[in-house]
């Protein structure tokens, strides 16, 4: 089983998420859910592997709510939750939340904050002498 890890801000956001539109969080929780079951199998347009910015290439990914078919019927809503997968998959580090919608740009300062986050966290879990393994080099 696939080992689900948050940075504090996916973890926080998720819970104001929970908090003002528990609809919302479900859907988010049904995509999480989705890639926890399928692991590299899981394909858009819920889920997309490989953000060709991210410095951690083929181990990188998002989920996405409402996927790219139904945006027309969410044109406020554009979810995106950025994650860095171990290389055996093992587990599934969730380091960004955020709603794109309306930033055209939004890729372009998310992706590095996301790369970032996850050098982070390893570097805490190695100080607290817990590191992660199969954790992906940087390309």
């Amino acid at each position: 089983m696939t080992q689900l890890l948050w940075t504090n801000q996916f973890r926080d956001r998720l819970f104001e998420i929970e908090t003002s539109n528990l609809a919302l969080a479900h859907r988010i929780g049904a995509s999480i859910a989705y890639l926890n079951d399928f692991g590299r199998s899981a394909v858009a347009p819920d889920v997309k592997w490989n953000l060709s910015t991210s410095d951690f290439a083929t181990n990188s990914g998002e989920i996405r709510w409402p996927n790219p078919e139904d945006q027309e019927r969410y044109p406020n809503d554009a979810w995106r939750g950025l994650f860095i997968a171990a290389t055996d998959t093992s587990w599934l580090l969730f380091t960004l939340l955020g709603n794109k919608a309306g930033q055209r740009k939004w890729y372009d300062k998310a992706v590095p904050l996301s790369d970032s986050r996850a050098r982070e966290y390893r570097m805490a879990r190695e100080a607290a002498n817990d590191p992660i393994k199969n954790f992906p080099q940087d390309v």
